[in-house]
């Protein structure tokens, strides 16, 4: 066991760091340097994501019934580490037993900093930025991170693996994930070691029931498709959905856009779907950008609704990444003109130094 109050803040997240401790909500963002950020700002409220991300899964559901004492040890663990006051745990009301599980726990604890709050079971409300504004009812602007206006949020899976760490010492190797979907006999949530094949997890449900209609990482609104049943679990695989037709409605044929607006009505950013499909249709980057693509979290709500069945999350997601590689270039661009300036310089020292020894 570490004895962690004793150890300097910089001394933990150290030990978080090279416990490889992500976050376990989807994302997989490095724990340390979230906290890392959030002390530099003072960030003032933690808040633990107990909000699944969306339906089918149910790991963290299961986590926090199971282990909701390491969920309150992983926030004070955070709280020391970032340096904030308070701390919320955010729960959906459809979870009951999860509720009883983290009050009985805080009651145990007898941890003022530390308070439970309920959401109304929406989805997307486990989405960080629409999680914070829920909470807190600040809302971080779209330029910003959450420490720049004194917040920050850590999933529940990522708490309750910094309560194992300082209670055993031992790195981040496991997570829960859920195994779910017609197409699995025996659908459960398992603990399983990072990098186990699909195969297995699925075996360890009982096998397939079907042949699938498709394998799909995360859920069903924001998952990806997988090749194979090869392939491992990673840090950010919190579900596995095998899906057979019964679970994924037919999409039908592609038409053109009406203009409805019905995907403007349900985007929880409170984006123009519409206008940026036209925008990325045209290529115009700058249009992209002014209807705040990177804004996008690629939820799945203007896909369901769209009555054109326009596959507006995949071209979205296309254009984000679009968007990253032209980000990349330009900064890498901008490195060989301050390297080749600095040659020069170099060059130019070299020669003005030869003259001057003549």
């Amino acid at each position: 066991p570490i004895d962690w109050p004793s150890l300097a803040s910089d001394d933990l997240l150290a030990r978080i760091r090279n416990a490889g401790i992500a976050g376990l909500g989807g994302a997989a963002f490095p724990a340390h340097a979230k906290l890392a950020a959030a002390r530099e700002r003072s960030a003032a409220h933690l808040v633990l994501n107990g909000a699944e991300c969306e339906p089918w899964i149910c790991c963290d559901d299961a986590l926090m019934r199971e282990r909701a004492s390491d969920v309150v040890l992983g926030a004070q663990v955070f709280l020391h580490v970032c340096g904030a006051a308070r701390c919320t745990i955010a729960i959906e009301d459809d979870k009951p037993e999860a509720i009883a599980a983290i009050e009985h726990a805080l009651s145990a604890t007898a941890e003022p900093r530390i308070e439970l709050t309920t959401l109304r079971a929406i989805y997307p409300a486990g989405s960080e930025r629409q999680l914070l504004a829920a909470v807190t009812g600040l809302e971080v602007p779209h330029d910003s991170l959450p420490p720049a206006i004194g917040l920050v949020c850590q999933n529940v899976g990522t708490a309750a693996a910094a309560a194992q760490l300082v209670r055993t010492g031992r790195p981040f190797t496991r997570r829960i994930v859920t195994v779910t979907g017609s197409g699995v006999r025996q659908p459960a949530n398992l603990e399983a070691l990072i990098g186990t094949p699909v195969a297995d997890l699925v075996a360890a449900c009982g096998g397939y029931e079907t042949d699938p209609l498709r394998l799909i990482a995360g859920g069903s609104m924001t998952g990806r498709a997988l090749a194979t049943d090869a392939v491992p679990l990673t840090q950010a695989v919190n579900c596995i959905l095998v899906a057979t037709a019964a679970d994924l409605a037919a999409r039908g044929p592609e038409m053109p856009c009406i203009r409805c607006g019905d995907c403007a009505s349900v985007c929880p950013p409170g984006l123009l779907p519409q206008s940026l499909l036209r925008a990325i249709a045209a290529g115009d980057f700058g249009q992209t950008e002014r209807h705040g693509l990177a804004d996008c979290i690629e939820c799945g709500c203007c896909d369901y609704v769209c009555p054109s069945h326009i596959p507006l999350t995949a071209r979205f997601r296309v254009a984000r990444e679009a968007r990253r590689l032209r980000i990349d270039q330009r900064l890498r661009a901008a490195e060989a003109r301050e390297r080749f300036a600095r040659h020069e310089q170099r060059l130019a020292a070299a020669a003005q130094a030869e003259r001057e020894a003549f």
